[in-house]
């Protein structure tokens, strides 16, 4: 089974490596402080990884080559989860997408961030270029996310500490509940 595990330190590589033989296949450096998370593409050869900067910068690499495909600054504050929208239509199409100003939908990957008092809502489009959008609470303000899932394609379920479960339309970045 292929895994990645981030570290702590003034500049903190992310190691990819086989968790049967421990042989290390990837050594990945971008991230100042920390990387508290990362998510694989469901093929598996996209990483995603968040660091603990100030910027809480994400990066996507081609983990195969060491190649760094992209960087965006993730959030201000925190951020704790990362998540690929994986389910996809029998030929691997996306089935829910962001869309341009036009409103035309925009092909890639769908990939969604989370933390302290926000989620946002991202797409890596064919040239590795990040746009997000950030989620909008409701009339019960803002909360902390502490874990997220895609369970259908668009849709997001979050857990916050109060105990509230939040299910969230990935295009217009709103709570559905």
């Amino acid at each position: 089974v292929i895994v990645a595990t981030g570290q702590v330190g003034q500049k903190p590589p992310v190691f990819v490596w086989d968790s049967d033989s421990m042989e290390c296949y990837a050594t990945l450096n971008l991230h100042m402080a920390a990387v508290p998370c990362m998510a694989f593409n469901m093929a598996g050869d996209v990483l995603l990884t968040v660091g603990m900067d100030n910027y809480h910068t994400i990066g996507c690499w081609n983990w195969r080559e060491g190649q760094l495909l992209a960087t965006t600054r993730g959030h201000n504050a925190p951020v704790n989860n990362i998540t690929f929208d994986h389910f996809r239509t029998d030929d691997g199409a996306v089935t829910h997408y962001l869309k341009d100003a036009q409103n035309n939908p925009i092909e890639g990957l769908s990939v969604a961030t989370s933390g302290k008092d926000h989620i946002k809502f991202w797409h890596l489009d064919g040239a590795w270029t990040f746009r997000g959008k950030t989620g909008t609470f409701g009339k019960g303000g803002t909360e902390d996310i502490l874990c997220q899932k895609f369970i259908k394609s668009g849709t997001i379920v979050t857990g916050t500490p109060s105990g509230n479960i939040l299910v969230w339309n990935a295009e217009t970045t709103l709570v559905t509940n």
